[in-house]
């Protein structure tokens, strides 16, 4: 799903060359008529604004077939997790075009120890609202929550751009979350 974000052509680029799938780039605009069980995975890509501003997303999470695979980048990650009940919180400075590390809890999308990536952000999904089903598996030196899963399904969330050259754990989560959509 296209929110009309600059990084989602690098996006869908990075997940063909790591994981050599086929990907069909869906606009926003075209939500409403998207058929989703002809699809084996769903990512909402990062994007410009907030996600309240991009209902399209909420609709698509609302109609998701059971068990589907889902990846919320960046923008799309603060969709999921408000899509499960988690709230937005304004961070005091953005992040945009900054490299970070952190350190991970073994999830189904890294193994755990230091997670390295880039990040071009000013909101991010408040760790004191996340709900139950989801698990925060890596957060910054500030509490940030940067991955998520849900604790049932195969749905990820990463706060950071995997598809970025600051990210040179990217493609080793690309590639992870590739595998748990049966790529």
């Amino acid at each position: 799903m296209d929110f009309q974000d600059s990084f989602t052509h690098l996006l869908a680029d990075r997940l063909r060359r790591v994981a050599g799938i086929h990907i069909r780039i869906l606009p926003e605009s075209q939500a409403q008529n998207a058929a989703l069980q002809e699809f084996d995975a769903l990512v909402l890509s990062p994007g410009p604004g907030l996600p309240q501003e991009h209902p399209a997303g909420f609709r698509l999470l609302q109609a998701l077939p059971p068990g589907m695979p889902v990846l919320g980048v960046c923008m799309g990650m603060q969709m999921l997790g408000m899509h499960h009940g988690a709230r937005l919180r304004h961070l005091d400075a953005p992040r945009h075009g900054m490299a970070a590390e952190f350190p991970c809890a073994p999830c189904r999308l890294h193994p755990g120890g230091t997670l390295r990536v880039g990040l071009y952000h000013s909101w991010a999904l408040d760790a004191a609202t996340l709900p139950p089903c989801l698990r925060l598996c890596a957060a910054d030196a500030e509490g940030v929550p940067m991955l998520i899963e849900h604790r049932e399904r195969p749905a990820f969330g990463v706060q950071f751009h995997p598809e970025s050259i600051l990210s040179p754990d990217g493609d080793a989560l690309l590639a992870a979350f590739a595998a748990a959509a049966g790529g």
